[in-house]
């Protein structure tokens, strides 16, 4: 019975949304040294990206949920994996610090926060029982996010720049978030 649940296509959807938003938010540290240099700024200057990152997340969780409410989970969550990918690829072709903060910073921030409260509401949903096993596997995309991306993020550096890694890294963040 706990296999044939249909709940379960919903937690492996939550689990890439929050795999691929917090494993964005997360792996900016792979990228900041490089980012520095590149615009000539400190370490001050680039952990307000990461920090404008998490904290507009966690910030816009407070709208996405009760639209999700209103609208159902899928549209938020889509939205919000949108803004993932587009938020890698302005900051791919960012010119300045500035706009590295508003692509890297709040549209992967904001984005993480429209698919984040969304998915795990709709794990919620789904199950009376076994639900906190449910919701703790969707919920683990985060660390397994956390785990996987930067690595992957300094494997791409090896080969290609930061900018590069970006617009890869956007590409896939709209493929699998489309897919969660």
């Amino acid at each position: 019975r706990l296999r044939r649940h249909p709940g379960w296509r919903v937690v492996a959807g939550a689990f890439l949304l929050v795999l691929t938003g917090f494993g964005a938010i997360y792996s900016y540290a792979a990228f900041a040294e490089q980012i520095a240099a590149d615009f000539a700024t400190d370490e001050v200057g680039v952990s307000f990206i990461y920090a404008l990152s998490g904290a507009s997340c966690f910030f816009v969780s407070a709208v996405s949920g009760p639209l999700a409410d209103r609208l159902g989970p899928r549209l938020p969550a889509t939205v919000g994996m949108a803004l993932v990918g587009l938020g890698l690829l302005v900051a791919a072709a960012a010119g300045s610090l500035v706009e590295i903060y508003a692509g890297y910073g709040l549209l992967i921030g904001v984005g993480t926060g429209f698919a984040y409260v969304p998915a795990m509401a709709a794990v919620q949903r789904c199950f009376t029982a076994h639900r906190g096993l449910a919701s703790g596997i969707a919920a683990s995309g985060i660390g397994v996010g956390t785990a996987l991306v930067p690595p992957a993020a300094q494997a791409f550096l090896a080969v290609v720049d930061w900018r590069a890694t970006f617009a890869i890294f956007g590409v896939a963040a709209v493929l699998v978030g489309a897919a969660g």
